[in-house]
């Protein structure tokens, strides 16, 4: 982290109705007349009667058909990140008009911002990461309570500090994806992307150390290579210590990648095979980091 501490210091019940509500339809038999009235039958007729309901019986058959099933854990929370969209965290539609302090804006509007740094609240988020993403099982996995989520992006908008013993790792990890997927411009545009699948088909490790430095990185932005040196070295520090928290290259690379590349050809329907090439390149670029971004990201 000590290449990225040039910043300045963190700051109804609903009822089925049935229609009729117990009403009886019932047929009277023909009745025949008087002889006073010269033994005219009385045409058939219907009638609609009221009848009670029996309470105990009804309520016996509606008993396992009508109540509320309670909401799982999973769907009060943030599922991961597969949204990409910042809207879910907006506390109105016309809300989204507001967001402009970090959410939504150009990473090289945010690096000049801060003088050629990263922002903040960013270099805090990674803070905590390195320090308390370690030692925490399922980091970048496990998804962050939405509310919370929500709480801070509104905190962080309006420009108010996050205290660091209010922030869980996981809360932190949520917050730092949705920041990645709320950038206009992914960190890997479709072309960076597909010379990293050609990176990968390279027989031996020097070949694709040269490529993947010559043809990927040296494309980036400033901001993007900044961005994404700091956020591997996160990665990598968490990956050492994958006996503790069960999340070791690939694994995270599952759980980050999707935030990292948008293109065409990485949709939803591009299914399995493309998300574990996305993965494989997010491996190979923590399990080489210092090769590829200088023995420096390590320190």
């Amino acid at each position: 982290m000590k290449h990225l501490k040039t910043s300045n210091a963190i700051l109804t019940n609903h009822r089925s109705f049935d229609g009729d509500d117990d009403l009886a339809l019932s047929t009277n038999n023909q009745h025949n007349s008087t002889s006073s009235l010269n033994n005219v039958p009385t045409p058939n007729y219907h009638d609609f009667e009221l009848r009670k309901r029996d309470i105990s019986t009804d309520n016996q058959s509606r008993k396992y058909r009508f109540f509320h099933k309670r909401k799982t854990k999973t769907q009060q929370q943030l599922t991961d990140g597969y949204h990409s969209s910042s809207t879910p965290y907006l506390s109105s539609p016309n809300q989204a008009k507001s967001y402009s302090y970090l959410f939504g804006r150009s990473l090289d509007e945010l690096i000049l911002r801060h003088n050629h740094q990263l922002p903040p609240v960013i270099m805090q988020l990674f803070e905590i990461l390195y320090v308390k993403g370690p030692e925490t099982t399922g980091i970048f996995r496990k998804v962050a309570n939405t509310r919370s989520v929500k709480e801070c992006i509104d905190k962080i908008e309006n420009n108010i500090a996050l205290q660091d013993d209010d922030l869980h790792p996981i809360l932190a990890a949520g917050i730092f994806k949705h920041f990645l997927r709320s950038l206009p411009e992914s960190l890997f545009t479709s072309t960076q992307y597909d010379n990293w699948k050609k990176c990968l088909r390279f027989p031996t490790l020097p070949e694709k150390i040269s490529f993947a430095r010559k043809t990927v990185l040296s494309t980036l932005s400033e901001a993007n290579h900044l961005l994404l040196k700091g956020f591997i070295c996160i990665l990598y520090h968490i990956s050492e210590h994958a006996s503790a928290n069960g999340m070791n290259p690939f694994n995270l690379g599952l759980c980050v990648s999707n935030s990292l590349f948008k293109s065409e050809t990485t949709t939803i329907r591009s299914g399995k095979q493309e998300a574990d090439v996305m993965s494989s390149i997010v491996e190979f670029l923590i399990q080489n980091c210092s090769l590829l971004f200088g023995s420096d990201i390590l320190t």
